[in-house]
């Protein structure tokens, strides 16, 4: 029973660090992409997440290419939008913000979020703009607006 019981926590504790690693990748994919593709400023992804932690300890690392190729991604669902935008040329920050409190739901107040500037690794980057909501949201609402404004789904 006690070497069940370990099988069963030792494989927990190998495929969670597996998965974790795959989704890492599967960001950094996300990015080349974004990177490689002329045609697109901001990419747009629905998350199957049920939080933003994975965006926030590894977007920064992109920073600098966002920034250097004048890029975007955001990443959505139903309960958080986390964006990078590497030139805040690219985004309208109060129509974002808007955007954000009208396809909020529920009563429950908004967790809102953002920077201008970044450290990752030593360097500082700045003009870009970082923002995280976490909330309720009407999703249908978000997509709506990344649509109109000709951002790239991923």
């Amino acid at each position: 029973m006690i070497e069940t019981a370990e099988r069963f926590f030792e494989g927990y504790k190998k495929y969670s660090n597996r998965n974790e690693k795959l989704e890492k990748t599967v960001i950094d994919l996300q990015i080349k992409m974004l990177i490689l593709n002329p045609e697109v400023k901001i990419a747009v992804v629905i998350s199957d997440k049920k939080d933003a932690s994975i965006y926030f300890s590894n977007m920064d690392a992109y920073a600098a290419d966002l920034s250097k190729n004048k890029k975007g991604i955001i990443f959505y669902n139903d309960k958080f939008v986390y964006g990078l935008i590497g030139d805040k040329s690219l985004i309208n920050e109060k129509e974002v913000k808007e955007l954000l409190d009208e396809a909020k739901k529920g009563e429950k107040a908004m967790k809102f979020n953002s920077k201008d500037s970044i450290k990752s690794g030593k360097t500082a980057i700045s003009d870009l703009y970082q923002f995280s909501a976490i909330s309720g949201f009407k999703q249908q609402n978000l997509t709506d607006y990344f649509a109109k404004n000709n951002w790239t789904k991923f």
